[in-house]
């Protein structure tokens, strides 16, 4: 009667005995077996590149999603409701406010010998000069001068003139602003590459428009103007431009998966890319290619949704890419230096509950930035937006380079094959401290990604960059869906997903104290280094005679029309640094806050700013303030130019930049010479070795004056 009993007993005692070992093997590897093989497969397997596909032709219809646009907010309602709604995650939008050049609509309009009225697109603006036109547009006789080479304009009277002209012409528009014409309107961008962009406008605020129209009405201007292109045949037509610089809402978008393990919360993956496109006519920006690495990013979010990781995971798909990265620099102004612990965490009001997130709490941050005229990767923390970084003892903070080298997978450095979970991959390790070289060879241009501004603040960031691609279709009106080589993109997909999903599970205890003790994991402003994200706070004033002071309230001067507008550039070599500018409307109290510049340094790793303001009229779009450069301009802390931001009261904005304005007329001077030498007297870093203002027969300098120099222009870093 009794033996039953015991026997189950006896049983259960057998089971209990022989799994209690092994349950306490398990735990002293971290709680969790390690399965790299069997991961990897199970991400790959579960990839559906035909969801990247759809997701990419629905982001990339929006004619434009250049930051401010309609489409660039259509993107941003796909994107959130994707992961609220068809995925279930809670997500927030983190809003913040950007100055963009919005084209409120332009117009080209044939006066005489017909009547017509064509729809055309502004260029992006010569700095803070949007070109736009006064009341009743810009009128004059049509020429057509083809690629607007010196010998184009031969036969023509080009004072006063509109001068069409192909778009593949490089910079050769400044030869028709020299010979006198009024406008530009571009045609042709059958096939433009990046380079012919970036020759399309300065950074000086030179008021020349520039248009671009469709093929259709450009070849009926043509047909207009007959075999003479206009020598004889007289064809009249009237330019309105009408892009005016606006204060915009723009959206972050977050959405946070939780993990399996609860007391890894402190040690969260974020993975992010950016959603918004980018084109020198901001009109026109599909930017295709600019969509994959938010459209891997929504379908990793789906697989990370269906297989829940161990650590939890934020997504995250940033706006103002193109605007010096503004929704990354901003998200980590906030977070990282105002929400860092958990006790000033930031309230988040999500899609399904409100909770709480703060800095500290993620520990890297994954960026997807994929092309797809290469199949291979760079990845890498290092880019040209704030300039590189010195990842060497004290300076960089401590980077797990060893352990994306050798404990994910196996690298062999000579052949640059990473082998994970079985699995071969041709990729570029571009990492810090691992004596690794000959990452320019696979990144033939100078790249910038969202990696550099997260490190900059002192949060761990690598980004997942197309490697050996040039990116020739980028911020092009031509980057469209039919020219994506989805075949290029999915084994960066594979890669990249394996990387991530093998981190967010790997919880070793050596991973873990990789994570809590090997990662660069400190808010910094960077005084007196190159790492860091300063903050710039200036004040812009104007001297008063009677108060022989400065006074800063713009109120009655600006009015309804008058915006109060600063540029702030890097001012040293161009390899250095690449699109690190800026442009922001400071208050009418003269104040304005700038987030995420690179601090100064010294010696080799010196940054240079130079600082300037205008008051600008959105109805004549002149300018009617410029900086002053004389002697009351320079009263007052930098002193003049350059700026530099090296000590703690300077890189935290605790000492403002002073900027001092006068009220002044526009004048421009072309192809100056230095009569000594017969040639233009700029040096290597295209600024002048020096340029003073003299009264005619006086010998001395104004009071009160400016100048902006803008040099020739250089070749484009792509053709």
């Amino acid at each position: 009667m009794h033996s039953k009993p015991c026997f189950i007993f006896g049983l259960m005692f057998l089971l209990i005995f022989t799994i209690t070992p092994t349950v306490l093997w398990v735990h002293g590897q971290g709680g969790e077996e390690w399965r790299p093989r069997q991961w990897v497969e199970e991400i790959i397997e579960d990839i559906s590149m035909k969801n990247i596909k759809e997701h990419a032709r629905v982001l990339s219809s929006y004619q434009s999603r250049m930051t401010g646009y309609p489409g660039c907010e259509k993107a941003a309602s796909y994107i959130y409701n994707y992961l609220a709604n068809e995925l279930g995650l809670n997500v927030w939008n983190w809003t913040y406010n950007i100055l963009v050049p919005i084209d409120h609509g332009s117009t080209v309009t044939v006066t005489f010998p017909e009547h017509k009225v064509m729809k055309a697109y502004a260029l992006m603006p010569n700095g803070i000069q949007t070109c736009k036109t006064p009341p009743g547009g810009l009128s004059g006789r049509l020429i057509y001068v083809e690629d607007g080479d010196p010998e184009d304009f031969d036969g023509f009277d080009v004072n006063g003139s509109i001068v069409l002209m192909k778009f593949n012409s490089k910079g050769n528009w400044v030869n028709a602003m020299i010979f006198g014409a009024k406008a530009v309107i571009f045609w042709d961008t059958s096939w433009t590459v990046r380079g012919e962009m970036d020759y399309k406008s300065l950074m000086a605020p030179v008021k020349f428009p520039r248009l671009y129209i469709t093929d259709e009405d450009a070849k009926y201007l043509l047909k207009l103007l007959g075999s003479d292109r206009g020598r004889s045949t007289v064809v009249k037509v009237r330019v309105d431009v009408n892009m005016l610089w606006e204060n915009v809402e723009a959206k972050n978008i977050f959405a946070f998966i939780n993990g399996t393990r609860p007391d890894l919360y402190n040690q969260t993956v974020m993975i992010a890319a950016y959603y918004d496109a980018a084109s020198e006519i901001p009109a026109i920006a599909p930017g295709a290619e600019e969509t994959l690495g938010v459209s891997s990013l929504l379908e990793l979010a789906r697989i990370l949704k269906e297989h829940p990781p161990r650590r939890p995971v934020i997504i995250a798909a940033f706006s103002g890419e193109y605007f010096a990265m503004s929704g990354a620099r901003v998200f980590a102004e906030d977070l990282f230096f105002h929400h860092w612990r958990k006790e000033h965490a930031k309230v988040a009001r999500g899609s399904l509950y409100t909770f709480k997130v703060y800095g500290d709490q993620i520990r890297i941050t994954f960026v997807l930035d994929f092309s797809t005229g290469s199949d291979r990767l760079v990845f890498t923390p290092t880019g040209f937006f704030m300039g590189g970084w010195d990842w060497s003892t004290g300076r960089g903070g401590p980077f797990p380079g060893d352990y994306f080298l050798s404990k994910l997978g196996d690298y062999d450095k000579m052949n640059y094959v990473h082998t994970i979970g079985g699995r071969r991959y041709k990729v570029f390790l571009a990492l810090p401290l691992m004596e690794i070289r000959g990452e320019r060879a696979w990144l033939p241009s100078m790249i910038t990604h969202l990696a550099e501004v997260l490190n900059a603040a002192g949060s761990l960031a690598v980004a997942f960059y197309t490697a050996s691609d040039a990116r020739l279709r980028w911020s092009t009106p031509n980057d469209r869906f039919e020219f994506v080589k989805f075949e290029n993109l999915k084994p960066q997909v594979e890669y990249s997903f394996s990387i991530i999903y093998l981190v967010v599970n790997d919880v070793r205890e050596e991973t873990i104290r990789v994570f809590r003790d090997s990662m660069m994991h400190r808010p910094s402003r960077g005084a007196g280094g190159v790492m860091g994200s300063a903050i710039m706070r200036g004040l812009v004033g104007r001297f008063n005679y009677t108060k022989s002071w400065y006074d800063y309230d713009w109120s009655r001067i600006l009015g309804d029309d008058g915006q109060l507008l600063v540029q702030v550039r890097h001012a040293g070599p161009t390899q250095m640094l690449y699109r690190h500018y800026f442009i922001v409307e400071a208050m009418k109290n003269g104040t304005f806050l700038i987030p995420g510049l690179r601090p100064s340094g010294w010696a080799i790793g010196e940054t240079r700013y130079e600082v300037t303001a205008y008051v600008y009229n959105r109805t004549t779009g002149n300018i009617e303030w410029a900086t002053d450069l004389g002697y009351y301009g320079t009263r007052l802390w930098p002193f003049g130019m350059p700026v530099v931001l090296m000590s703690d009261e300077e890189v935290d904005g605790r000492r403002p930049v002073h900027i001092s304005l006068f009220r002044a007329g526009t004048i421009i001077i072309h192809d100056a010479l230095d009569p000594r030498t017969l040639s233009p007297p700029f040096v290597s870093a295209m600024r002048p070795m020096d340029f003073r203002v003299y009264v005619t027969g006086r010998g001395t300098a104004p009071p009160h004056y400016s100048y902006y120099i803008a040099a020739p222009l250089p070749p484009p870093l792509i053709e």
